[in-house]
């Protein structure tokens, strides 16, 4: 447990049952010294310094639990990539991704140049009450992978935004809706498919284009087009 002011979660050798609790009331989140730890709990409820709130790093946990980044503070935000050095970081959760709706996880800041650039890998469910976005300028990679091998689920009562946010498929295991899902930018069909319901639909948005698509990964049941710009449905 964190409950300092700052201060780091140091490099070891975790266990993925492990956890580790980010809880301070402070101002300026916990710093990570490694790369690989087990489960990740955040709750930080005074969190409104930019010194700290990114990872910058290839980093990887197995359920990660985003309880509070005070999220309506301007600066109220887990980053995985922030301006200052060159690179592109992914931040990978093996088992499920859980964020509240006073949290808000963020691939990529405004101030990070093209060429560079943040993703999230998620290989297990997905409850997302809160924010899921990019703040990543045209030219940047801002990927939402979903990466497992088991099926997986999308829960979003949410935000998930970003004008280069790039939604990819790919688990060739399945992902299923339980609510709708509407997709901020484009999307890249690897491998699997996504099942819908007409409860539970997937929707694209005006000028969004798709990439990939193939037998061996479509949506498979409803899903709406908005916009008139031109759109296949193969």
């Amino acid at each position: 447990e964190n409950l300092k002011n700052g201060g780091s979660f140091p490099e070891g050798n975790w266990s993925p049952a492990s956890l580790a609790r980010a809880i301070s009331t402070g101002t300026n989140a916990p710093i990570f010294n490694g790369t690989v730890y087990g489960n990740l709990e955040w709750n930080m409820p005074g969190q409104t310094s930019l010194l700290s709130n990114f990872f910058n790093k290839d980093i990887s946990f197995n359920n990660v639990n985003l309880i509070s980044t005070n999220s309506a503070n301007a600066n109220g935000e887990l980053r995985v990539r922030t301006g200052g050095s060159a690179g592109i970081f992914t931040m990978t959760v093996n088992g499920n991704l859980t964020v509240s709706a006073n949290a808000r996880l963020v691939t990529t800041s405004s101030t990070v140049t093209a060429g560079n650039g943040g993703s999230i890998a998620v290989k297990g469910n997905i409850i997302n009450n809160g924010t899921v976005t990019s703040n990543g300028v045209i030219g940047t990679l801002n990927n939402f992978s979903i990466a497992g091998s088991a099926p997986q689920t999308f829960s979003n009562s949410g935000t998930f935004f970003g004008g280069n946010l790039l939604f990819a498929m790919n688990n060739a295991a399945g992902l299923t809706l339980l609510t709708p899902l509407t997709l901020p930018w484009n999307a890249d069909f690897v491998a699997g498919k996504i099942a819908t319901t007409a409860a539970n639909i997937l929707i694209m948005n005006d000028n969004m284009v798709y990439t990939g698509g193939s037998v061996n990964s479509f949506v498979s049941g409803p899903m709406k087009k908005i916009g008139n710009s031109a759109f296949v449905f193969n």
